[in-house]
């Protein structure tokens, strides 16, 4: 899960977003869309989840999604040749031509993560203007990736651009 916002209410210590926005780009794996969105939809309020299917063949991500009647759900679909970054983007126009407000937060997340109940919450609890929270990762080989950022904490890895 990658986020971003602009800006949040704290109350209480406490921090408030009016919307969250969730863009999953998608190619094929409906299992793990499916699986993602049950783990996550009833832990935000005000949740959109825009699902951006990149399949021209059987857009089932597309097809699945947009045959649901539940509010906040938005499904979306490429001409098959936009790749991870074409397809975020894709979703990320749909949430900047929908009346983003400045306290609204914008998750990226791929299909195949899971959110344990009461984790973004958790996470929301580090969040700071201008700051962007993602996953540390690491190869197989042991090698760390580095989006070339200051990092500001090891855990939750998150950095300043």
């Amino acid at each position: 899960l990658t986020f971003w916002w602009r800006n949040c209410f704290v109350s209480n210590n406490k921090r408030f977003f009016v919307n969250v926005f969730v863009v999953v780009p998608t190619f094929k794996r409906l299992n793990l869309t499916k699986r993602f969105f049950q783990s996550i939809h009833c832990q935000i309020k005000n949740l959109t989840f825009v699902v951006v299917d990149d399949d021209p063949e059987l857009y089932e991500n597309f097809n699945y999604f947009s045959s649901l009647n539940i509010p906040g759900l938005v499904a979306l679909k490429t001409n098959g040749n936009e790749w991870w970054c074409g397809t975020t983007r894709v979703g990320l126009n749909w949430i900047l031509s929908n009346n983003l407000n400045d306290n609204d937060v914008i998750v990226i997340a791929n299909n195949d993560v899971l959110l344990p109940s009461g984790q973004f919450d958790n996470l929301v609890k580090y969040l700071s203007d201008d700051l962007i929270i993602h996953p540390k990762t690491i190869t197989d080989d042991g090698v760390e990736i580095s989006s070339g950022c200051k990092v500001k904490s090891w855990f939750p890895f998150i950095t300043q651009h």
